[in-house]
């Protein structure tokens, strides 16, 4: 059976016993810094910038806080023991929030009726058959014999637009889901890959924030690792380092040692988005008790979701009579226009836009042949290791998981 990278895993390695350099103090850095200062281990972390975070980013408006990213963290075992490491109070999702999916040019919810649900159960009994390598799949191909032309491009493409902004045609089917056995049915094979994703955990996943937003989050790591925390550096590729940089950054840092391999992780492509959060003086009306919204291309809306912010963490306002969203859009998208197109109105009080010309990594079959590649490329000697939300798993709850392993093995290899 095919090598199938879905799961975060460390990308060359570092010697343990030495100092280690860290590069860059986003969330990845930050994560890392934090597990191998509980482990005893000697390091430094170097910042470009004059502040730690990378792209979250919590922004205080008139009527409330606007995330310019991440608005929460998914939580498992590690995240919950974490928050109470960093003594933070947790502020949970509100649960039973309804998911609003736009089909048939109307918001639905649920997004599929009752012959859908019913034909879906009798697919979910197909055989899972391979006409090619299973890491030459995208999802759309792999999950269509079950699911349909309509629900992949309506349904599921929609929330992969919501996870990593792009739809189940480009998604990379192997870089999110295990290798299917020998004449397994779809229905056995989602409960597989349910029971790996959870990893043992037997905590309920939930969504997290806190009262200042994830600022509070980012914050509190900056307060444990004072010390270890270089900014505005520009310190040089150092030996026996961990680069938690975007996939460019990285490419710049190591482009005159291993040209090689920048020139691999040059190919990284990366979706270009905008997220607007609005205050407005009009509730949606479709958004009324649900989490958001999600869009596919197929309605030809230049909005790929909307966050009811106020549904999800109550309190994200400070007025009672304004209500906060956040929208996710393609570039240049005009809300209120969007809005006409839907044949609704929404009165913007305020709005706090960011613009996000390398937004999350695509995870199509590019990225899994550079890691792929990468992962050849580098040997033990070379004293390097590359970590981030482009090495297999965009989530901090995934990242936070492996910085923890990566710092208890560590911690026993003495």
């Amino acid at each position: 059976m095919e090598r199938i990278l879905n799961k975060l895993e460390p990308i060359g390695c570092v010697d343990l016993n030495k100092k280690i350099h860290i590069y860059g103090a986003g969330i990845a850095g930050l994560l890392i810094g934090f597990y191998l200062k509980k482990a005893g281990r000697d390091f430094v972390i170097y910042e470009k910038d004059n502040c730690v975070g990378g792209k979250i980013k919590t922004n205080q408006c008139n009527n409330g806080i606007a995330e310019a990213a991440a608005n929460a963290v998914y939580t498992n075992e590690d995240v919950e023991q974490l928050i109470k490491e960093l003594g933070l109070k947790a502020i949970y999702a509100t649960e039973k929030l309804k998911k609003v999916v736009f089909r048939k040019q109307k918001p639905m919810s649920p997004p599929l009726n009752i012959f859908e649900i019913i034909k879906l159960f009798f697919n979910s009994f197909k055989k899972i058959k391979l006409t090619k390598p299973f890491s030459e799949y995208t999802s759309k191909q792999f999950f269509t014999p079950m699911l349909g032309e309509n629900l992949v491009d309506e349904v599921m493409s929609a929330v992969y637009r919501g996870i990593y902004s792009i739809e189940a045609d480009e998604i990379h089917a192997a870089s999110l889901y295990p290798h299917p056995r020998p004449r397994e049915r779809y229905l056995f094979y989602f409960i597989r890959a349910m029971k790996e994703r959870k990893n043992g955990s037997k905590a309920k996943p939930k969504s997290v924030s806190f009262k200042g937003g994830m600022k509070d989050f980012i914050t509190a790591l900056e307060q444990k690792l004072k010390g270890h925390i270089l900014l505005n550096s520009n310190e040089t590729l150092k030996d026996n380092a961990i680069i938690c940089t975007e996939s460019f950054h990285a490419k710049e840092l190591i482009a005159s040692k291993m040209p090689e391999l920048a020139q691999e992780l040059s190919k990284i492509e990366y979706t270009h988005i905008e997220t607007t959060t609005v205050f407005s003086k009009n509730q949606i009306p479709f958004l009324n008790r649900s989490f958001g919204i999600l869009f596919p291309s197929k309605s030809k809306n230049l909005i790929m979701g909307i966050l009811a912010n106020n549904n999800i963490f109550p309190g994200r306002s400070i007025k009672e009579n304004i209500h906060s969203y956040t929208f996710i859009t393609q570039p240049q998208a005009n809300i209120r226009d969007e809005f006409k197109k839907l044949g609704y109105k929404i009165e913007i009080e305020e709005k706090n836009k960011t613009m996000w010309n390398k937004a999350i990594p695509k995870y199509n079959i590019t990225r899994y042949k550079v890691v792929s590649k990468t992962l050849e490329l580098l040997k033990p000697q070379n004293n390097l290791m590359i970590f981030g939300n482009y090495t297999n798993g965009v989530s901090i709850r995934e990242m936070l998981s492996f910085a923890k392993n990566f710092a208890n093995q560590s911690s026993n290899q003495e």
